[in-house]
């Protein structure tokens, strides 16, 4: 009992700096709303979706091993040998932008987009240093230090776009998102060197040998888990390709929207989770009764939320963002339901990762990329019935994915359970 008040206790705690850096933005939203026009969210979305298809690969997964290794000394070499990745792969990236950024953005529909994928390398390097740093706090129990990481990016974040926003200088909204990642980037350093990330017991051997242990992450992981990520952005795609760029503006401010309670909950979650089942793992202790109690308050806050949203979404925000922005909330009120869903299971698909079962994840992923890949063939249906397909998906898919997780929990804890006979 005491070890689940532990897990509840750590969850709230980056809950706490989750909630401000939910709050924050959220805050500045009824100005940014007014400062910018449904063809800047156009584009931002786009930018967003194809940032967060990127990131996936951005320090080869393998901030997701920082936690595993008994011995401090390995966990900082794996955070050498991923920095050296994304180092890399920022480069790579980069190369691909030059040369490819005006075809993208023809095909995509919105020629302003070519001008700003050229600043996707600098928020991969960015980002792959916060989440290499954000590991090492997870591993270090050091859950208040992480909480404040995620704070300071969104107040960073927020604040730039507001500010270039008065400024009019460009897109405001990309270039806020690049300045908070930049400021995430050097806090998370600061907190990290703080609680014992030193460079002096980074050794060449040393990396190689844990880039080898942990390859699995890079070699099960990335590849399912973008084509996961490009399911997710596929509706994006479809909508700007298919439908005007005002219902491609709606579309993105609502999908931001909704997005940020989702970082809020879920990702806090599966950071404590994976801190927590890895050392329970480690101690051959049970798992099923934190994760049974943990999704049943989940369930209830994700249906909280979806009511209120389906009823007043429309109206609250008009009232709240501004009268262009109704046509945003129709849209939430019924793609609530897909978040709600994916609030519910998401956090939980890091116990399959712990417990050794990556390539399950991988299965689902691949899954999921082709079950949302038959959006294509609505290319005439009016958006409504679009977004009603896309809950469709998500709802089967989703619940799909919670069976998944719920065997892999309850084989674990039987086999537990054969080894203490």
């Amino acid at each position: 009992m005491a070890k689940q008040s532990s897990l509840i206790k750590d969850i709230l705690t980056l809950f706490t700096g989750n909630a401000i850096a939910f709050l924050a933005p959220v805050m500045l939203y009824p100005v940014l709303s007014r400062m910018f026009t449904p063809g800047d969210y156009a584009v931002f979305g786009l930018y967003s979706s194809i940032f967060a298809f990127l990131e996936i690969a951005s320090a080869g997964r393998y901030d997701f091993a920082i936690v595993m290794p008994k011995q401090g000394d390995d966990g900082i070499n794996i955070i050498a040998g991923g920095f050296f990745i994304s180092v890399i792969y920022s480069v790579f990236i980069l190369v691909l932008a030059i040369f490819l950024k005006d075809f993208v953005a023809l095909k995509l529909n919105n020629v302003d987009l070519a001008k700003w994928l050229i600043w996707l390398p600098v928020g991969l390097l960015f980002i792959s240093i916060s989440k290499l740093c954000n590991a090492w706090l997870i591993r270090a129990k050091k859950f208040k230090s992480a909480s404040i990481n995620k704070a300071s990016q969104k107040i960073a974040e927020g604040s730039a776009q507001m500010t270039f926003g008065f400024l009019v200088v460009g897109n405001g909204l990309v270039l806020g998102d690049i300045a908070g990642r930049l400021f995430n980037a050097l806090f998370s350093i600061h907190q990290a060197i703080k609680y014992g990330l030193d460079k002096s017991k980074v050794e060449i051997n040393s990396i190689k040998f844990n880039l080898r242990n942990y390859v699995e992450f890079p070699k099960f992981g990335i590849l399912p888990a973008m084509l996961n990520a490009l399911g997710g952005m596929l509706p994006v795609f479809i909508i700007s390709m298919y439908y005007s760029v005002d219902e491609s503006g709606n579309f993105n401010f609502s999908r931001i929207l909704l997005s940020a309670p989702f970082a809020l909950i879920a990702t806090g979650i599966s950071q404590v989770l994976m801190q927590q089942v890895s050392e329970k793992k480690n101690e051959n202790e049970p798992i099923l009764n934190e994760v049974y109690s943990l999704a049943l308050k989940l369930l209830v806050i994700s249906t909280i939320g979806t009511i209120i949203v389906y009823l007043f979404g429309p109206v609250l925000f008009e009232f709240v963002f501004g009268a262009k922005w109704r046509i945003a909330g129709e849209y939430t009120s019924i793609l609530i339901l897909s978040t709600s869903i994916s609030l519910v299971v998401s956090p939980f698909s890091i116990l399959l990762v712990v417990l050794g079962k990556i390539k399950w994840v991988s299965y689902w992923q691949v899954f999921y990329f082709a079950f949302v890949s038959s959006l294509w063939l609505l290319k005439s249906v009016d958006i409504f019935y679009f977004l009603t397909a896309i809950v469709a998906i998500d709802l089967v898919s989703y619940l799909l994915y919670g069976a998944v997780i719920i065997k892999a929990v309850h084989d674990y804890n039987k086999a537990l359970a054969k080894t203490h006979v």
